[in-house]
């Protein structure tokens, strides 16, 4: 659109699609094997990674089922990001650095994606940094990938998801919208004084006290906030200069990969999105005129 606006030069889409499918593979090499970042010490180093579906041609979906066990429509794309944190503002809340955030995005199982952003930490000064942070929205293959790739580094649950399953495990144990507005926001305030634990042992006694609730969908709840409740101590987190939300990384994924790859009448082949969502990493990582660079010299 530029290139006609301002030089009068059309560029098809069909063009466009095979520069992209050209350059692509490169990109993604490029990406993987480009010279590590110098830097000096880093204070802290965040890593956070999620996943959105992209529609797929029905060949790239054959024998996978949906929501609803109809064939697939979507594929899962695992989008992950690394950023730094050197200073916190005046009131002590984190400030992410300038230009500091990179991102890989991978259509392959989450232990061949754990090597993919683990590498791109790495490439990142994961060696230099003091403190390294992974942020995530409480699905199990994240804490997977971080117990395989990133062990004994700080866990942080994102505390809006976890405010959303707050508001879920109200809804199962009580009736009263009233109350259930009331109990979610005072659990919230409770959440981010480090009290999960006060709030798990208040849920389990309306367990027995009410033989009406939905024991099995209560305790399922119950089990995503035992098994994060490490992940969930806000006021250390925040005592600490951390930041609690995965905002940046859920941000890539509806700018990065929605923006292009899930607009209305698109049905992409995996090879075809990866090398468009590589490109669109580059972009967003600022290390898309490194590339070009990079080819000039060869």
């Amino acid at each position: 659109m530029s290139l006609q606006v301002y030089g009068g030069i059309h560029v098809s889409g069909r063009q466009i699609q095979r520069v992209v499918n050209k350059v692509g593979p490169d990109i993604i090499s490029f990406s993987q094997h480009r010279d590590p970042q110098k830097t000096g010490a880093i204070p802290v180093m965040y890593i956070s990674y999620d996943g959105t579906g992209v529609p797929m041609k029905s060949t790239e979906t054959q024998g996978r089922k949906g929501k609803r066990e109809e064939q697939a429509k979507t594929r899962e794309v695992k989008l992950g990001c690394v950023f730094t944190q050197h200073v916190r503002d005046e009131e002590g809340y984190p400030l992410r650095d300038t230009q500091s955030t990179t991102y890989v995005a991978s259509f392959n199982r989450a232990g061949e994606f754990g090597t993919l952003i683990r590498d791109e930490a790495r490439l990142r000064g994961l060696g230099q940094a003091e403190q390294v942070v992974v942020l995530g929205d409480g699905a199990e293959w994240i804490w997977n990938v971080a117990r395989v790739n990133f062990a004994g580094t700080t866990q942080i649950l994102d505390f809006y998801h976890g405010c959303e399953h707050l508001y879920d495990l109200s809804c199962i144990l009580f009736t009263d919208a009233e109350t259930i507005k009331s109990k979610a926001e005072r659990w919230k305030k409770v959440m981010k004084k480090n009290g999960i634990k006060k709030i798990i042992t208040e849920a389990h006694k309306q367990l027995e006290i009410d033989p009406g609730v939905d024991e099995e969908e209560a305790n399922k709840r119950l089990y995503y906030f035992e098994n994060n409740a490490k992940r969930m101590q806000y006021k250390t987190f925040r005592e600490t200069g951390y930041f609690i939300g995965s905002g940046v990384v859920e941000a890539g994924c509806k700018t990065v990969v929605g923006q292009r790859a899930k607009q209305s009448g698109m049905f992409w082949s995996v090879q075809g999105a990866q090398c468009v969502l590589s490109l669109r990493c580059c972009i967003a990582g600022d290390t898309f005129d490194k590339y070009w660079e990079q080819q000039k010299v060869a």
